[in-house]
């Protein structure tokens, strides 16, 4: 186990039986996680957060989940079908261990760094899991977790080698709840060292990068763009000028400096991400690529100084634009598409004719389809059709096997 964190308590958990409407019923029955507040018809008991809510249809029983009183998703299933395995330590060490077997051999000794846990698609609804090196970073999107967070821990730390620090990262919405203080968690917890401060170093494709697990985003990096990190490297290869817009600790410029790249820029708002990116640049200076490319950051709102650039004539060969999502509910997913509308337009004027786009988002409410179509019709009304290159989406270790967890798209173009 990690130092310091408390052992599972399995008691007091209680347990419940739910009746749901048709279409509920039909979700269930095909495995769908989220079991939503208006689809329950009756409960035999009163049950508090993260409590186990068993599904009937008659006296058949369809599975079990974790009951959350106060969201819309009502109950996360966790377990399916007649013989449902009792949720707990047994049931969490069986999933953890079906998530290892998927992961093994996705990576070699130059990737140390990856997902473990997909919330949904490897069974744990509302929840992630990463490593970062030997650290284990938990991220609670539901509280229905925070009474099993000993006993997810313990799962993961037995079915994957080398784990020896944890950190628990609470949501938004979690940590705003006054569960946390019930079951005595905060954002940002470290068992591990009396000295760590959340500091880690980590390798991926060979390549060394520093996060800070405890205050990062996400649990630290975003792992989910470790392919396309590779592939716009190969698309850098040896070219001049790199643009990285919200660059954050600067991935995607290592990987084109590590190709050959001669200058790259990290544009984003946050000066501690940029202050990060040029400590991942010094980490990697043994590399003769990085050794000699010229890295250039600019902190400012990528709107404004995305004009600057192109109002000073400045042109690059490749430009990358990874926002953050625009999207956080379906209300504003308009906006959302302005925006990138927005961002295209820009890009567009900073690339020379003939180089790269890549224009990627992680915004599950914008569709791959809407947001390159958007793309598309922005780049032919400014008269400058792009010729599509390719489309990716999720890394292998983050499995989307249901449709709401699809969230990741890039599109790489040429002007």
């Amino acid at each position: 186990m990690f130092p310091g964190l408390p052992e599972y308590q399995p008691d007091p958990i209680r347990t419940a039986a739910v009746r749901l409407e048709v279409k509920g019923l039909q979700a269930v029955r095909k495995k769908h996680p989220w079991v939503f507040e208006d689809s329950i018809l009756k409960m035999s008991g009163d049950l508090r957060t993260g409590d186990i809510a068993v599904i009937f249809d008659n006296r058949k029983k369809l599975g079990a989940g974790l009951f959350d009183p106060g969201n819309e998703i009502r109950i996360r299933m966790v377990s399916y079908g007649a013989t449902a395995k009792d949720i707990g330590l047994e049931l969490f060490h069986e999933l953890a261990a079906k998530a290892a077997a998927r992961r093994k051999g996705l990576f070699g000794a130059e990737t140390d760094a990856y997902r473990l846990i997909n919330g949904e698609s490897d069974g744990f609804s509302g929840l992630a899991a990463d490593r970062y090196a030997d650290v284990l970073a938990i991220k609670v999107y539901s509280a229905v977790w925070l009474r099993y967070l000993p006993a997810v821990a313990e799962a993961l730390q037995s079915s994957f080698e080398g784990l020896q620090r944890l950190v628990i990262r609470l949501s938004r919405d979690v940590a705003g709840l006054s569960l946390k203080q019930r079951f005595g968690y905060e954002d940002g917890m470290l068992f591990g060292g009396q000295d760590w401060d959340g500091t880690v170093q980590f390798h991926e494709n060979g390549l060394t990068f520093e996060t800070n697990v405890r205050f990062g985003q996400k649990t630290g990096f975003f792992l989910d763009q470790r392919e396309n990190r590779a592939r716009v490297g190969e698309y850098a290869a040896n070219c001049g000028k790199v643009l990285n817009v919200f660059a954050y600790s600067g991935g995607f410029s290592l990987y084109a400096a590590a190709r050959g790249a001669l200058e790259v820029t990290d544009l984003d708002f946050s000066k501690p991400a940029l202050e990060a990116s040029e400590r991942n640049f010094s980490l990697n200076t043994h590399i003769p690529g990085i050794a000699r490319c010229k890295h250039r950051t600019i902190s400012g709102d990528a709107f404004v100084e995305m004009k600057k650039l192109a109002d000073k004539g400045e042109r690059f060969d490749v430009v990358i634009v990874d926002p953050l999502s625009f999207a956080k509910s379906s209300l504003e997913w308009k906006q959302a598409l302005n925006s990138y509308s927005k961002l295209a337009v820009l890009a567009l004027r900073l690339l020379k004719k003939g180089s790269l786009l890549v224009f990627a988002s992680c915004s599950s409410r914008v569709s791959a389809d809407e947001l390159f179509d958007e793309v598309h019709r922005t780049a032919r009304s400014c008269g400058s059709p792009l010729k599509e290159l390719e489309r990716r989406a999720e890394a292998p270790d983050h499995p989307a096997d249901f449709r709401e967890s699809h969230y990741l798209k890039c599109l790489y173009a040429r002007k």
